[in-house]
């Protein structure tokens, strides 16, 4: 433990120190005539890379002590100990168990079925339902300007998480249409109920992660956002919607969005902002 906080203490150093060189800098930079300033002002290391405010670097120095204080092997091993998740990696697991043998084959219906099947536990339920209700809650955090930099790397998984959704419906919905026999209503039902299944163990998992509510958001509407996810789900593979639920969080829908407007890449983004003014229309998934 105390070998983290250590190390806690020296990435706050490092960032107090690049934050000041950044400010002298910039100062610098914008004390010179505007005919003399350079196009890009220059800087060192990581921040030449990454221009942002001195605010948004001790906030990501505070989350890198946070994080530095936390148990290890306590959080890698809670798909063992806490129920919530473990019982959503033992649904995950059995939703896959027919491409994970090594004697499967897609030839015959029966197979094509059951490869089907586990498309949709993988594609659909595991990364378009069950990672859901985590970034919902992250990006509710970093919508208030709490745990920002965190809050920006969830934005990315989220996009990534999306294209492969969106890959993982096309190709179910290609097997379908070549194979249209297979689609039966036997199977179109337990899918139905695999998804609804796989909805009361995410709602779990939200009531788990959120139980008393933070600033202003709780896991009801947690739960609400999952159902409202679930239908598009759904409707993304020709299954008719279950819940109609109302989007608690319009917001989400532009969060994958928000990275390529202001970023147009993997890259950092570079900022035309002088040091110590935040924007607050950084998140642009906001309405």
């Amino acid at each position: 433990m105390q070998q983290r906080r250590t190390h806690a203490a020296s990435q706050i150093e490092k960032a107090t120190l690049d934050a000041s060189r950044y400010g002298h800098t910039q100062k610098r930079e914008y004390a010179r005539p505007a005919a003399q300033q350079s196009e890009a002002p220059q800087t060192i290391g990581s921040l030449n890379e990454d221009r942002r405010p001195i605010a948004v670097i001790a906030t990501d120095a505070s989350n890198a002590e946070t994080c530095s204080i936390l148990d290890p092997e306590k959080i890698y091993t809670m798909y063992n100990t806490v129920p919530s998740i473990k019982e959503k990696d033992a649904f995950v697991v059995e939703l896959m168990k027919s491409v994970f043998d090594s004697t499967f084959t897609t030839e015959g219906e029966g197979n094509i079925q059951k490869l089907v099947h586990d498309l949709i536990g993988y594609y659909v339920i595991m990364e378009g339902i069950f990672f859901y209700a985590g970034f919902a809650i992250m990006l509710a955090l970093k919508r208030r300007h709490k745990m920002v930099g965190i809050g920006e790397q969830f934005e990315y998984i989220m996009r990534d998480e999306s294209l492969h959704l969106a890959f993982g419906c096309d190709l179910i919905n290609t097997v379908k249409n070549e194979n249209p026999d297979i689609w039966t209503k036997e199977l179109q039902a337990d899918s139905t109920r695999l998804v609804e299944e796989a909805v009361a163990l995410e709602k779990l998992y939200a009531r788990d992660a959120c139980p008393e509510g933070i600033l202003g958001i709780n896991s009801s509407r947690f739960c609400d956002y999952v159902e409202y996810i679930v239908d598009r789900r759904l409707e993304r593979i020709e299954l008719p919607k279950v819940y109609r639920t109302e989007n608690p969080f319009p917001w989400m829908s532009l969060a994958t969005l928000c990275r390529s407007w202001e970023r147009g890449s993997r890259y950092p983004r570079r900022t035309s902002r002088r040091p110590g003014e935040i924007s607050r229309s950084t998140d642009r998934s906001t309405e």
